[in-house]
Protein backbone atom coordinates (compact mmCIF):
# COMPACT_ATOMS: atom_id res chain seq x y z
CA UNK A 1 0.00 0.00 0.00
CA UNK A 2 1.43 3.44 -1.14
CA UNK A 3 0.42 6.60 0.83
CA UNK A 4 0.40 10.37 0.61
CA UNK A 5 0.25 12.12 3.59
CA UNK A 6 -0.83 15.71 3.77
CA UNK A 7 0.01 18.84 6.47
CA UNK A 8 0.65 22.70 6.64
CA UNK A 9 4.19 22.38 7.85
CA UNK A 10 6.67 19.95 9.29
CA UNK A 11 7.73 21.67 12.41
CA UNK A 12 9.27 20.06 15.86
CA UNK A 13 6.53 18.81 17.75
CA UNK A 14 2.46 18.12 17.69
CA UNK A 15 1.60 16.96 14.32
CA UNK A 16 4.80 16.36 12.87
CA UNK A 17 5.59 14.15 15.71
CA UNK A 18 2.41 12.37 14.92
CA UNK A 19 3.45 11.83 11.12
CA UNK A 20 6.75 10.52 12.36
CA UNK A 21 5.47 7.74 14.55
CA UNK A 22 2.93 7.19 11.92
CA UNK A 23 5.39 6.54 9.38
CA UNK A 24 7.65 4.93 11.34
CA UNK A 25 5.26 2.16 12.51
CA UNK A 26 3.61 1.95 8.91
CA UNK A 27 7.10 1.33 7.51
CA UNK A 28 7.61 -1.87 10.16
CA UNK A 29 4.05 -2.79 8.39
CA UNK A 30 5.11 -2.55 4.91
CA UNK A 31 2.75 0.44 3.92
CA UNK A 32 5.15 3.05 1.97
CA UNK A 33 4.54 6.56 3.21
CA UNK A 34 5.59 9.65 1.80
CA UNK A 35 4.57 13.53 3.01
CA UNK A 36 4.22 16.48 1.21
CA UNK A 37 4.00 19.69 3.15
CA UNK A 38 4.50 23.87 2.74
CA UNK A 39 7.65 23.64 4.39
CA UNK A 40 11.07 21.65 4.47
CA UNK A 41 11.26 19.32 7.51
CA UNK A 42 12.46 20.45 10.52
CA UNK A 43 13.60 17.02 11.93
CA UNK A 44 14.63 14.20 9.87
CA UNK A 45 11.26 11.81 9.28
CA UNK A 46 11.01 8.23 8.71
CA UNK A 47 9.72 8.86 5.46
CA UNK A 48 10.57 11.16 2.25
CA UNK A 49 9.14 14.29 2.19
CA UNK A 50 8.58 17.27 -0.13
CA UNK A 51 7.75 20.43 -0.43
CA UNK A 52 4.54 22.07 -1.92
CA UNK A 53 4.61 25.96 -1.17
CA UNK A 54 1.07 26.66 -1.28
CA UNK A 55 0.36 23.80 1.46
CA UNK A 56 2.18 26.22 3.54
CA UNK A 57 -0.07 28.66 6.40
CA UNK A 58 -0.98 32.01 4.80
CA UNK A 59 -3.13 32.81 1.44
CA UNK A 60 -2.23 31.32 -1.77
CA UNK A 61 -3.39 31.96 -5.00
CA UNK A 62 -4.02 28.06 -6.07
CA UNK A 63 -7.02 26.58 -7.81
CA UNK A 64 -8.20 22.88 -7.30
CA UNK A 65 -7.03 21.66 -9.99
CA UNK A 66 -3.32 23.53 -9.51
CA UNK A 67 -2.88 21.94 -5.90
CA UNK A 68 -4.15 18.01 -6.81
CA UNK A 69 -2.16 18.21 -10.53
CA UNK A 70 1.08 19.20 -8.08
CA UNK A 71 0.28 16.80 -5.51
CA UNK A 72 -0.21 13.91 -7.80
CA UNK A 73 2.94 14.61 -9.67
CA UNK A 74 5.44 14.56 -6.57
CA UNK A 75 3.47 12.03 -4.56
CA UNK A 76 3.86 9.74 -7.19
CA UNK A 77 7.64 10.66 -7.66
CA UNK A 78 8.15 9.96 -4.34
CA UNK A 79 6.05 6.51 -4.07
CA UNK A 80 7.22 5.09 -7.45
CA UNK A 81 3.57 5.25 -7.98
CA UNK A 82 0.04 6.94 -7.29
CA UNK A 83 -1.18 7.06 -3.86
CA UNK A 84 -3.44 4.04 -2.96
CA UNK A 85 -4.77 6.49 -0.14
CA UNK A 86 -4.62 10.35 0.71
CA UNK A 87 -3.90 10.99 4.51
CA UNK A 88 -4.48 14.84 4.81
CA UNK A 89 -4.17 16.58 8.77
CA UNK A 90 -6.10 19.07 10.03
CA UNK A 91 -7.53 20.13 6.58
CA UNK A 92 -10.37 22.81 8.09
CA UNK A 93 -8.20 24.20 10.64
CA UNK A 94 -8.36 27.53 8.53
CA UNK A 95 -4.36 27.99 8.16
CA UNK A 96 -5.43 28.36 4.63
CA UNK A 97 -7.54 27.89 1.81
CA UNK A 98 -5.34 25.69 -0.44
CA UNK A 99 -5.99 22.83 1.89
CA UNK A 100 -8.84 22.24 2.04
CA UNK A 101 -9.40 22.81 -1.53
CA UNK A 102 -7.31 19.60 -2.52
CA UNK A 103 -9.13 17.61 0.40
CA UNK A 104 -12.47 18.17 -1.90
CA UNK A 105 -10.53 17.49 -4.89
CA UNK A 106 -9.10 14.15 -4.21
CA UNK A 107 -12.56 13.30 -2.97
CA UNK A 108 -14.11 14.97 -6.37
CA UNK A 109 -11.82 12.50 -8.33
CA UNK A 110 -12.85 9.58 -6.69
CA UNK A 111 -9.45 9.20 -4.19
CA UNK A 112 -9.68 6.80 -1.30
CA UNK A 113 -8.99 9.98 1.54
CA UNK A 114 -8.37 9.86 5.39
CA UNK A 115 -9.01 13.19 6.77
CA UNK A 116 -7.67 13.18 10.31
CA UNK A 117 -9.14 15.75 12.90
CA UNK A 118 -6.57 17.32 15.60
CA UNK A 119 -7.77 20.69 15.97
CA UNK A 120 -10.88 22.68 14.66
CA UNK A 121 -11.76 26.16 13.72
CA UNK A 122 -15.69 26.13 14.95
CA UNK A 123 -12.97 25.10 18.61
CA UNK A 124 -12.14 28.81 19.65
CA UNK A 125 -10.68 30.12 16.53
CA UNK A 126 -12.78 32.52 14.76
CA UNK A 127 -10.22 34.15 12.95
CA UNK A 128 -9.87 30.40 11.08
CA UNK A 129 -13.14 30.15 10.80
CA UNK A 130 -13.58 33.88 9.05
CA UNK A 131 -11.10 32.84 6.71
CA UNK A 132 -12.76 29.49 5.42
CA UNK A 133 -16.40 31.59 5.47
CA UNK A 134 -14.74 34.25 3.57
CA UNK A 135 -12.68 32.30 0.91
CA UNK A 136 -14.49 29.16 0.36
CA UNK A 137 -18.55 29.16 1.50
CA UNK A 138 -21.24 28.93 -0.77
CA UNK A 139 -24.99 29.93 -1.14
CA UNK A 140 -27.28 31.91 0.87
CA UNK A 141 -26.92 31.45 3.87
CA UNK A 142 -23.45 30.68 3.30
CA UNK A 143 -22.30 27.09 4.06
CA UNK A 144 -19.05 25.69 4.85
CA UNK A 145 -20.09 21.67 3.85
CA UNK A 146 -19.49 20.78 0.64
CA UNK A 147 -15.99 23.27 0.38
CA UNK A 148 -14.75 21.54 4.05
CA UNK A 149 -16.66 18.33 5.12
CA UNK A 150 -17.09 16.33 2.04
CA UNK A 151 -19.28 12.66 2.33
CA UNK A 152 -18.77 9.97 0.19
CA UNK A 153 -17.84 6.23 0.57
CA UNK A 154 -14.43 6.83 0.00
CA UNK A 155 -13.73 9.58 2.43
CA UNK A 156 -13.18 8.67 5.98
CA UNK A 157 -12.43 10.62 8.83
CA UNK A 158 -10.43 10.22 11.81
CA UNK A 159 -10.53 11.50 15.04
CA UNK A 160 -8.28 11.52 18.52
CA UNK A 161 -11.53 11.26 20.76
CA UNK A 162 -15.02 10.16 21.02
CA UNK A 163 -16.14 13.50 21.50
CA UNK A 164 -15.06 14.92 18.10
CA UNK A 165 -15.94 11.49 16.25
CA UNK A 166 -19.42 11.34 17.46
CA UNK A 167 -20.03 15.59 16.94
CA UNK A 168 -19.29 14.67 13.24
CA UNK A 169 -21.34 11.81 13.18
CA UNK A 170 -24.38 13.70 14.41
CA UNK A 171 -23.49 16.16 11.39
CA UNK A 172 -24.11 13.03 9.03
CA UNK A 173 -21.03 10.66 8.80
CA UNK A 174 -21.62 7.13 8.99
CA UNK A 175 -20.09 5.54 11.98
CA UNK A 176 -17.87 2.85 9.39
CA UNK A 177 -16.79 6.76 8.60
CA UNK A 178 -15.80 7.94 11.19
CA UNK A 179 -12.55 6.29 13.10
CA UNK A 180 -11.42 6.66 16.83
CA UNK A 181 -7.62 7.14 16.13
CA UNK A 182 -5.82 8.00 19.50
CA UNK A 183 -2.12 9.13 19.07
CA UNK A 184 0.78 7.00 19.60
CA UNK A 185 2.65 7.33 23.41
CA UNK A 186 6.18 6.51 22.72
CA UNK A 187 8.30 5.36 25.65
CA UNK A 188 11.20 7.56 27.06
CA UNK A 189 14.59 5.57 27.49
CA UNK A 190 14.61 4.17 31.19
CA UNK A 191 17.26 5.20 32.81
CA UNK A 192 20.17 3.37 34.23
CA UNK A 193 20.18 4.82 37.59
CA UNK A 194 16.53 6.17 38.62
CA UNK A 195 16.94 9.63 40.11
CA UNK A 196 15.67 10.10 43.41
CA UNK A 197 12.04 11.07 44.64
CA UNK A 198 11.65 14.59 45.64
CA UNK A 199 8.41 16.55 47.34
CA UNK A 200 7.47 17.84 43.84
CA UNK A 201 4.28 17.97 41.89
CA UNK A 202 5.04 18.52 38.77
CA UNK A 203 2.73 20.26 36.03
CA UNK A 204 3.93 18.95 32.65
CA UNK A 205 2.96 21.33 30.16
CA UNK A 206 3.48 24.96 28.18
CA UNK A 207 1.46 27.69 30.28
CA UNK A 208 -1.42 28.59 27.72
CA UNK A 209 -4.50 29.92 29.06
CA UNK A 210 -6.69 26.63 28.42
CA UNK A 211 -3.84 25.14 31.42
CA UNK A 212 -5.80 26.19 33.61
CA UNK A 213 -2.77 27.26 35.28
CA UNK A 214 -4.95 29.22 38.42
CA UNK A 215 -5.67 25.21 39.36
CA UNK A 216 -2.46 24.32 39.86
CA UNK A 217 -1.91 27.36 42.07
CA UNK A 218 -4.89 26.63 43.87
CA UNK A 219 -3.33 23.06 45.04
CA UNK A 220 -0.15 25.01 46.17
CA UNK A 221 -2.08 27.28 48.24
CA UNK A 222 -3.89 24.76 49.91
CA UNK A 223 -0.89 22.14 50.70
CA UNK A 224 0.05 21.89 54.01
CA UNK A 225 2.24 19.27 53.07
CA UNK A 226 5.56 20.97 52.49
CA UNK A 227 5.37 19.57 48.75
CA UNK A 228 6.30 21.99 45.96
CA UNK A 229 4.55 22.36 42.96
CA UNK A 230 6.32 23.20 39.56
CA UNK A 231 4.92 24.35 35.57
CA UNK A 232 7.15 23.15 32.91
CA UNK A 233 7.63 25.36 30.38
CA UNK A 234 6.67 29.22 29.98
CA UNK A 235 4.08 30.28 26.90
CA UNK A 236 5.84 30.81 23.27
CA UNK A 237 2.93 32.65 22.10
CA UNK A 238 3.22 36.50 22.97
CA UNK A 239 -0.68 36.24 24.06
CA UNK A 240 -0.45 33.96 26.98
CA UNK A 241 2.56 35.91 28.08
CA UNK A 242 0.26 38.21 30.04
CA UNK A 243 -1.79 35.80 32.27
CA UNK A 244 1.08 33.70 32.77
CA UNK A 245 3.14 36.63 33.88
CA UNK A 246 -0.09 37.55 36.13
CA UNK A 247 0.42 34.11 38.03
CA UNK A 248 4.07 33.96 38.42
CA UNK A 249 3.86 37.29 40.11
CA UNK A 250 0.63 36.65 42.03
CA UNK A 251 2.35 33.46 43.56
CA UNK A 252 5.50 35.70 44.41
CA UNK A 253 3.49 38.12 45.84
CA UNK A 254 1.61 35.56 48.19
CA UNK A 255 4.93 33.47 48.60
CA UNK A 256 3.19 30.07 47.67
CA UNK A 257 5.38 27.33 46.93
CA UNK A 258 5.71 27.20 43.11
CA UNK A 259 8.04 27.64 40.33
CA UNK A 260 7.47 28.74 36.80
CA UNK A 261 9.28 26.99 34.00
CA UNK A 262 11.34 24.57 35.84
CA UNK A 263 11.97 22.34 32.62
CA UNK A 264 13.90 25.69 31.04
CA UNK A 265 15.94 26.27 33.95
CA UNK A 266 16.38 22.48 35.35
CA UNK A 267 19.96 20.59 34.75
CA UNK A 268 18.11 17.41 34.15
CA UNK A 269 16.40 15.90 31.23
CA UNK A 270 12.23 15.64 30.64
CA UNK A 271 12.11 12.09 31.79
CA UNK A 272 14.54 12.26 34.85
CA UNK A 273 12.34 15.26 36.10
CA UNK A 274 9.05 12.93 35.74
CA UNK A 275 10.79 10.33 37.61
CA UNK A 276 11.80 12.72 40.34
CA UNK A 277 8.77 14.24 40.97
CA UNK A 278 6.12 13.14 43.69
CA UNK A 279 3.42 13.12 41.55
CA UNK A 280 2.46 14.62 38.19
CA UNK A 281 -0.74 17.02 38.05
CA UNK A 282 -2.82 17.89 34.90
CA UNK A 283 -5.68 20.83 35.53
CA UNK A 284 -6.39 22.05 31.88
CA UNK A 285 -9.63 22.64 31.14
CA UNK A 286 -9.65 21.47 27.41
CA UNK A 287 -7.34 18.98 25.27
CA UNK A 288 -7.99 16.89 21.70
CA UNK A 289 -6.19 13.98 22.43
CA UNK A 290 -5.12 13.81 26.47
CA UNK A 291 -1.58 13.04 26.30
CA UNK A 292 -1.55 14.10 30.26
CA UNK A 293 -3.25 11.72 31.26
CA UNK A 294 -1.06 8.60 29.56
CA UNK A 295 2.42 10.18 29.55
CA UNK A 296 3.19 10.30 33.07
CA UNK A 297 2.78 6.89 33.80
CA UNK A 298 5.58 5.63 31.20
CA UNK A 299 7.72 7.71 33.40
CA UNK A 300 7.00 5.66 36.43
CA UNK A 301 4.87 9.11 38.03
CA UNK A 302 1.61 8.46 38.98
CA UNK A 303 -1.35 11.63 38.15
CA UNK A 304 -3.60 13.63 40.01
CA UNK A 305 -5.47 16.54 39.04
CA UNK A 306 -8.45 17.21 36.42
CA UNK A 307 -9.68 14.55 34.44
CA UNK A 308 -11.38 16.02 31.55
CA UNK A 309 -14.83 12.75 31.35
CA UNK A 310 -15.06 13.76 27.84
CA UNK A 311 -11.29 12.66 26.76
CA UNK A 312 -10.15 10.50 29.85
CA UNK A 313 -13.40 8.94 29.60
CA UNK A 314 -12.39 6.42 26.86
CA UNK A 315 -9.24 5.64 28.55
CA UNK A 316 -10.99 4.41 31.19
CA UNK A 317 -12.80 2.39 29.12
CA UNK A 318 -9.17 1.00 27.67
CA UNK A 319 -8.77 -0.39 31.67
CA UNK A 320 -6.40 2.61 32.55
CA UNK A 321 -6.66 3.69 36.15
CA UNK A 322 -7.66 7.51 36.68
CA UNK A 323 -9.14 7.06 40.28
CA UNK A 324 -6.66 9.93 41.18
CA UNK A 325 -8.66 12.41 39.15
CA UNK A 326 -11.92 14.67 39.71
CA UNK A 327 -14.03 15.64 37.36
CA UNK A 328 -15.00 19.16 39.18
CA UNK A 329 -12.95 21.25 41.81
CA UNK A 330 -16.03 22.92 43.96
CA UNK A 331 -16.09 25.87 45.83
CA UNK A 332 -18.34 27.90 47.31
CA UNK A 333 -20.34 30.45 44.95
CA UNK A 334 -20.04 33.43 46.93
CA UNK A 335 -16.27 33.44 47.24
CA UNK A 336 -16.15 34.13 43.42
CA UNK A 337 -19.22 36.02 43.29
CA UNK A 338 -22.78 35.00 41.20
CA UNK A 339 -22.74 38.49 39.49
CA UNK A 340 -18.90 38.17 38.65
CA UNK A 341 -19.40 35.05 36.88
CA UNK A 342 -22.84 36.05 34.96
CA UNK A 343 -21.17 39.22 33.80
CA UNK A 344 -18.24 37.67 33.31
CA UNK A 345 -19.94 34.71 31.06
CA UNK A 346 -22.69 37.65 29.56
CA UNK A 347 -19.44 39.46 28.02
CA UNK A 348 -17.15 36.66 26.59
CA UNK A 349 -20.14 34.58 25.35
CA UNK A 350 -21.08 37.76 23.59
CA UNK A 351 -17.80 38.30 22.00
CA UNK A 352 -17.05 34.53 20.97
CA UNK A 353 -20.96 34.27 19.40
CA UNK A 354 -20.55 37.48 17.41
CA UNK A 355 -17.21 36.64 16.18
CA UNK A 356 -19.15 33.17 15.05
CA UNK A 357 -22.00 35.52 13.33
CA UNK A 358 -24.30 33.46 16.28
CA UNK A 359 -26.64 35.53 17.73
CA UNK A 360 -26.41 35.15 22.12
CA UNK A 361 -29.68 34.46 24.06
CA UNK A 362 -30.28 35.36 27.17
CA UNK A 363 -30.72 31.34 28.04
CA UNK A 364 -27.29 30.64 26.45
CA UNK A 365 -25.36 32.32 29.20
CA UNK A 366 -28.15 30.50 31.80
CA UNK A 367 -26.81 26.93 30.73
CA UNK A 368 -23.03 28.29 30.50
CA UNK A 369 -23.56 28.99 34.31
CA UNK A 370 -25.72 26.26 35.45
CA UNK A 371 -22.86 24.46 34.25
CA UNK A 372 -20.73 26.00 35.98
CA UNK A 373 -22.80 26.65 39.15
CA UNK A 374 -24.05 23.66 41.20
CA UNK A 375 -25.83 24.18 44.14
CA UNK A 376 -24.33 27.08 44.93
CA UNK A 377 -20.84 25.57 44.00
CA UNK A 378 -18.54 26.89 41.05
CA UNK A 379 -16.30 24.98 39.30
CA UNK A 380 -13.06 26.55 40.09
CA UNK A 381 -11.91 25.54 36.35
CA UNK A 382 -14.74 27.38 34.97
CA UNK A 383 -13.86 31.38 36.34
CA UNK A 384 -11.52 33.27 35.01
CA UNK A 385 -8.34 34.44 36.50
CA UNK A 386 -9.75 37.12 38.12
CA UNK A 387 -12.45 34.93 39.81
CA UNK A 388 -9.66 32.41 40.40
CA UNK A 389 -7.43 34.44 42.07
CA UNK A 390 -10.10 35.78 44.59
CA UNK A 391 -10.79 32.77 45.86
CA UNK A 392 -7.42 32.06 46.36
CA UNK A 393 -7.02 35.06 48.45
CA UNK A 394 -9.93 33.72 50.28
CA UNK A 395 -8.27 30.77 51.85
CA UNK A 396 -5.25 31.78 52.26
CA UNK A 397 -7.07 34.64 54.39
CA UNK A 398 -9.50 32.22 56.07
CA UNK A 399 -7.90 28.58 56.21
CA UNK A 400 -10.68 26.84 58.10
CA UNK A 401 -12.76 27.29 54.80
CA UNK A 402 -10.63 24.84 53.40
CA UNK A 403 -13.36 22.24 54.54
CA UNK A 404 -15.47 23.65 51.97
CA UNK A 405 -13.52 23.06 48.45
CA UNK A 406 -14.57 19.33 46.94
CA UNK A 407 -12.41 17.50 46.95
CA UNK A 408 -10.22 18.90 49.75
CA UNK A 409 -7.29 17.70 48.93
CA UNK A 410 -5.28 15.91 46.29
CA UNK A 411 -5.49 12.11 45.71
CA UNK A 412 -2.10 11.06 44.48
CA UNK A 413 -2.33 7.10 43.42
CA UNK A 414 0.90 5.60 43.80
CA UNK A 415 0.04 2.02 43.60
CA UNK A 416 -1.77 1.69 40.37
CA UNK A 417 1.88 3.04 38.53
CA UNK A 418 2.95 -0.71 37.15
CA UNK A 419 -0.35 -1.28 36.29
CA UNK A 420 -1.01 1.80 34.34
CA UNK A 421 2.09 1.61 32.98
CA UNK A 422 1.82 -1.55 31.29
CA UNK A 423 -2.01 -0.59 30.13
CA UNK A 424 -0.57 2.40 28.22
CA UNK A 425 2.00 0.86 26.42
CA UNK A 426 -0.39 -1.94 25.19
CA UNK A 427 -2.91 0.33 24.19
CA UNK A 428 -1.21 3.17 23.08
CA UNK A 429 1.60 2.20 22.12
CA UNK A 430 3.63 2.58 18.64
CA UNK A 431 2.85 -1.20 17.24
CA UNK A 432 -1.21 -0.56 18.23
CA UNK A 433 -1.09 2.70 16.48
CA UNK A 434 0.29 1.67 12.97
CA UNK A 435 -2.12 -1.17 13.31
CA UNK A 436 -5.46 1.36 13.89
CA UNK A 437 -4.07 3.37 10.96
CA UNK A 438 -3.56 0.48 8.36
CA UNK A 439 -7.23 -0.68 9.19
CA UNK A 440 -8.22 2.98 8.47
CA UNK A 441 -6.02 3.20 5.25
CA UNK A 442 -7.81 -0.52 3.97
CA UNK A 443 -11.49 0.63 4.86
CA UNK A 444 -10.78 3.89 2.50
CA UNK A 445 -8.88 2.11 -0.20
CA UNK A 446 -11.48 -0.77 -0.15
CA UNK A 447 -15.30 1.68 -0.30
CA UNK A 448 -16.36 2.06 -3.58
CA UNK A 449 -16.20 5.54 -5.11
CA UNK A 450 -19.57 7.37 -4.38
CA UNK A 451 -19.80 11.18 -3.85
CA UNK A 452 -22.94 11.38 -1.72
CA UNK A 453 -22.73 14.84 -0.77
CA UNK A 454 -21.32 17.19 2.52
CA UNK A 455 -22.01 16.71 6.41
CA UNK A 456 -23.54 18.87 8.22
CA UNK A 457 -20.92 22.34 8.54
CA UNK A 458 -23.69 24.23 11.19
CA UNK A 459 -24.41 21.20 13.23
CA UNK A 460 -20.38 20.83 13.95
CA UNK A 461 -20.34 24.27 14.42
CA UNK A 462 -23.40 24.39 16.63
CA UNK A 463 -21.75 21.48 18.76
CA UNK A 464 -18.62 23.54 19.71
CA UNK A 465 -20.86 26.56 20.63
CA UNK A 466 -22.91 24.68 23.39
CA UNK A 467 -23.01 26.62 25.69
CA UNK A 468 -23.08 24.15 28.67
CA UNK A 469 -19.13 23.52 27.52
CA UNK A 470 -18.08 27.47 27.29
CA UNK A 471 -15.25 28.11 29.57
CA UNK A 472 -13.80 31.29 30.31
CA UNK A 473 -10.31 30.28 30.55
CA UNK A 474 -10.89 28.94 26.29
CA UNK A 475 -11.56 33.11 24.97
Amino acid sequence: MRVAVVHYHLRIGGVTTVIDQAARALGALGVQVCVLAGERPAVELAAPAAVIPGLAYGRHELSASDILKQADEVASRLLGGAPDVWHIHNHSLGKNLVVPRLACALASAARPLVLQMHDFAEDGRPANYELLLAGLADGEPATLGPALYPRASHVHYAFLNRRDQHAFMRAGLPESRAHYLPNAVVSPPSAEEAPPRTDLVIYPTRAIRRKNVGEMVFWAALDRSGRRYALTRSPRNPEHAAVYNRWVDFSAAHRLPVEFGLAEKSPLSFPELMRSAACAITTSVAEGFGLAFLEPWLMDCPLTGRALPEIAGEFKNDGLDLSGLYDRLDVPLKWAGAGNLRRALQDAMGRVYASYHRELLPQDVEQAFNAAVQNNFADFGRLDESMQQQVIEHILNNPADARDIRPSALNIPDAVVPFNKNTVLEKYGPARYGERLREIYRAAAESGPAHEDALDAESILDQFLLPERFNLLRT
